[in-house]
């Protein structure tokens, strides 16, 4: 789940504060229904906070995010190279 929260870039699209799915999907250039229910699923796991109605990062998936110190989003993007 975190993989495919990253790989579009729905951490970088919520890092300008909390915003609803649609929002979200017109960044990332994904369909809406996708990216409603990746994001309900990140805030129900605790990746996201939720208030039923928008998104917002918290301190784990800020971390998600492109740039900045202490990002791991390389990391997870890399993670699909791997054959495990």
């Amino acid at each position: 789940m975190i993989y495919a929260l990253t790989s579009p870039g729905i951490p970088d699209a919520l890092a300008d504060g909390s915003s609803t799915p649609a929002e979200v999907a017109a960044v990332v250039g994904v369909r809406t229904q996708l990216v409603s229910r990746l994001l309900r699923a990140a805030a129900s796991e605790g990746i996201l906070d939720s208030d039923r109605r928008s998104y917002s990062l918290n301190p784990f998936s800020r971390q998600l995010c492109a740039g900045g110190d202490g990002s791991l989003r390389d990391m997870v993007l890399g993670w699909r190279a791997l054959r495990i």
